[in-house]
């Protein structure tokens, strides 16, 4: 299991400060995201000038941003639970999968030993 179904829909039921759709003093709403959730994290990088963000979470041998990170932004970013819950149930052998909402096009891969691997993308 990668992020927890339970977890995120608790994260998104208690939700209702996000930035989906919306920028912030010039910023992108992946640039506002991470600033929310994980100012300091290398392991959550906006790419491309704030097109696109990506986010590698730890795993069993591998270090990475912690779930909660996360979780926070994809909450930050409106995810719908639809797509928590496919994410929660990832295994390794269904490689990468995606997802849209909102504008956002999403990847991701999970290995319970590196870890997700999530890539957002204005679609």
């Amino acid at each position: 299991m990668a992020l927890g179904a339970a977890t995120i829909g608790v994260v998104l039921v208690g939700c209702g400060n996000s930035v989906a759709g919306t920028a912030f003093d010039g910023r992108s709403k992946f640039e506002a995201a991470k600033e929310e959730c994980a100012p300091g994290s290398g392991y959550i990088e906006v790419l491309d000038d704030g097109k696109g963000l990506r986010m590698q979470s730890e795993g069993q041998e591998e270090v990475g941003a912690s779930y909660e990170d996360i979780v926070c932004v994809l909450v930050e970013l409106d995810m719908p639970q639809t797509v928590a819950a496919r994410m929660d149930h990832t295994r390794a052998l269904d490689g990468t999968l995606e997802a849209t909402w909102d504008g956002i096009r999403a990847t991701w891969s999970y290995h319970p030993d590196s870890g997700m691997s999530v890539i957002l993308e204005h679609d």
